[in-house]
């Protein structure tokens, strides 16, 4: 499954180019929520459909192993 880190919550020119015309979900810790929904908001006509994730109570995913975040993305988007 195709995956940008952000760096914090910012969105770059070349960032956006990799994911236009593509289904998008942020997924970002729960201080991000709010940003996320923003970035979603002010983005969505670039990309086919967008979705926000919270990860509260749950690891970074930057401190997550592939394993675990195999897991969350099977658990939550049905991805395998």
């Amino acid at each position: 499954y195709p995956t940008i880190p952000l760096l914090g919550t910012n969105l770059t020119v070349a960032t956006l180019t990799c994911l236009a015309g593509n289904d998008v979900v942020l997924c970002l810790d729960g201080d991000a929520t709010t940003k996320a929904l923003a970035l979603a908001e002010k983005f969505q006509l670039l990309f086919h459909s967008t979705a926000v994730v919270s990860l509260f109570g749950l690891s970074d995913i930057k401190d997550m192993s592939d394993a675990h975040f195999a897991t969350f993305l099977e658990e939550n988007f049905n991805i395998q």
